[in-house]
């Protein structure tokens, strides 16, 4: 997440969101952070890459 969470910006999008999706907005926000989380950062995978060279 780019946004620093002391923004008003960032709380406006999550009350948007929160307002959009209710009940279904925690298990979404929990499966994108999972996925967020068990990505490989692009880095990562260059540095890989460029190791088996």
């Amino acid at each position: 997440m780019n946004q620093s969470l002391s923004t008003n910006v960032y709380w406006q999008k999550w009350n948007h969101l929160y307002k959009k999706l209710s009940e279904k907005f925690l298990p979404v926000k929990e499966a994108v952070e999972q996925g967020i989380q068990s990505t490989p950062r692009a880095s990562s995978l260059d540095e890989n890459l460029n190791s088996r060279s």
